[in-house]
C-alpha cells in the first residue's frame, strides 16, 4: 500500500505505545519526528505553543499524530489548519476536553464502542470507533531463561492497580442515608456485568446533595456527573479487583504485581511492579491464567491489558465486555467470567485441564494477531484521515 504523506510530527507524553506507533509508521516508509513534553497543564502551555509553532514552521508536516487526546494540541493543529490524530486507550474521555472536539481538524479514534457512540451523539463528527492494537513481534521476541520461568511461573497473575477511589472523601460528609443510596449503587454495579448502571442513578438532586454537604462542612466541591461516575467506577472496580483476588488465593497460587499495597491476604503473593516492557510480557507467558478486571467505566471496549496478555499467547481471564465477545468465543479464544462464584469455578475447571487451557491460549493468540495487529489498525486510521 502506496503512503501519500510525508511526514508525521508525533506528541509524546510517554504512552505504552509510543514505540511501537514510531516503529509500524517507519516501517510503512512515513517519516516522523517524536516531540516528548509533559504537560504541567494540557488545556495551557505558553512554553509548549512556542515549541509546537516553531517545529511547524521548521518542516512540512502532513498531520500530527498522538496516542491519547490532547486538547491544547488540537487547538494548536486548528490554528495551523493541519489535520490532528489521536488514538485513546484511556477511557472515560474527561468532560473538560469535550470543549475542543468540535475542531474540523481533529480525527478523535476511541477504542470503547459504547463512549464513541455516546461523544458521537452529542453532536461532534470528528470521533471514530477504532480498537486498540498489539504489537505481536515484539511480544513474540521476548523469551524467558529458566530462571525466569522459575521465578515467573504461577497459576494465576493479576497485572493491575488496586485503585484508590476519592469516593469516600466525597461521599464523608452526606448523611447516613444519603451514603447508603451510593453505597447500593456500588454493590449493585458489584454483581452486575454488561451494562454499566451507574450513570443513570447519579440525579441532579444527588450532586446538589454532595456540594451543599461539602458548603455545610466548611469545604467546596465542584463535581459534575462524569466526575462522581469515574469515583463511584473506580471503587467498584476496587473491590471486584480485591473479591476476586480474595477468592482465588484462598483456593489457587495467585500472584499480583501492582503499584499499590493495600490491605493483601497472606495467602496472596505480591510481587511490587512489572515493568511494561520488560516483566509484564513475561508474567503473562508464564502465568496459566491472567486476570483482567477492567476499570468499570470502560463501558463495551477491550482494555490495552486484555490485548497484551493475549498478543503474549497468555490465557485472558476477564470479566465480560461487549466487544470482547463481538470478536472472540469465550471457551474458545477466552475465558469469561460473570460472577465471583462462575470465576472460582472457572479457574478451579481450566486449571484442571491444561491442554484445553492450551488449546484456548492459543487460539486467543492467533485470532488477536489476525483482528488487532497494530499496524493493521494503524491503516485503519491513516486511511479515515485521508492520508493513504
Amino acid at each position: 500500500m502506496r503512503i501519500k504523506l510525508v511526514k508525521i510530527l508525533l506528541y509524546d507524553m510517554g504512552a505504552y505505545t509510543q514505540n511501537d506507533l514510531i516503529y509500524f509508521l517507519k516501517k510503512q516508509g512515513i517519516a516522523c519526528k517524536n516531540i516528548y513534553y509533559s504537560f504541567p497543564d494540557i488545556y495551557e502551555d505558553e512554553f509548549f505553543c512556542r515549541r509546537f509553532d516553531r517545529y511547524l514552521a521548521a518542516d512540512q508536516y502532513d498531520c500530527v499524530m498522538s496516542i491519547n487526546y490532547f486538547p491544547l494540541v488540537a487547538a494548536l493543529c486548528y490554528k495551523h489548519g493541519i489535520k490532528y490524530l489521536s488514538w485513546s486507550y484511556d477511557s472515560p474521555l474527561s468532560y473538560k476536553k469535550l470543549r475542543t472536539f468540535h475542531y474540523p481538524t481533529n480525527y478523535i479514534f476511541l477504542f470503547d464502542r459504547l463512549e464513541y457512540e455516546s461523544v458521537r451523539d452529542q453532536g461532534y463528527d470528528t470521533v471514530y470507533h477504532m480498537p486498540l492494537g498489539v504489537n505481536i513481534d515484539r511480544l513474540a521476541a521476548v523469551s524467558l531463561s529458566s530462571e525466569e520461568q522459575k521465578r515467573y511461573r504461577c497459576d494465576i497473575s493479576m497485572v493491575g492497580q488496586i485503585y484508590r477511589s476519592d469516593l469516600p472523601m466525597i461521599t464523608a460528609p452526606l448523611s447516613d442515608y444519603d451514603q447508603g443510596y451510593i453505597d447500593s449503587i456500588v454493590q449493585a454495579q458489584l454483581v452486575l456485568y454488561g451494562y454499566y448502571m451507574v450513570n443513570d442513578r447519579i440525579t441532579d438532586e444527588l450532586l446538589d446533595k454532595i456540594r451543599n454537604a461539602h458548603r455545610a462542612a466548611g469545604q467546596e466541591i465542584a463535581i459534575n456527573r462524569p466526575e462522581l461516575s469515574i469515583a463511584i467506577a473506580t471503587q467498584i472496580t476496587r473491590l471486584e479487583r480485591l473479591n476476586l483476588l480474595r477468592l482465588l488465593c484462598s483456593r489457587h497460587q495467585t500472584v499480583l504485581y501492582s503499584r499499590q499495597v493495600p490491605e493483601l491476604p497472606p495467602q496472596l503473593s505480591y510481587r511490587g511492579t512489572a515493568a511494561y516492557f520488560d516483566a509484564m510480557p513475561k508474567v503473562f507467558k508464564a502465568s496459566r491464567l491472567n486476570i483482567n478486571a477492567t476499570l468499570k467505566c470502560i463501558r463495551s471496549g477491550i482494555p490495552l491489558r486484555a490485548l497484551d496478555i493475549l498478543g503474549c499467547g497468555g490465557l485472558l481471564f476477564s470479566n465480560y465486555q461487549a466487544e470482547l465477545t463481538e470478536y472472540f468465543v469465550p471457551g474458545d479464544d477466552i475465558v469469561i467470567y460473570e460472577s465471583m462464584e462462575d470465576a472460582a469455578e472457572k479457574a478451579a475447571y481450566y486449571l484442571g485441564h491444561e491442554k484445553e487451557r492450551q488449546r484456548i491460549a492459543a487460539s486467543g493468540l492467533c485470532k488477536t494477531a489476525e483482528l488487532f495487529s497494530f499496524p493493521g489498525q494503524l491503516r485503519k486510521i491513516l486511511k479515515t484521515a485521508g492520508l493513504t
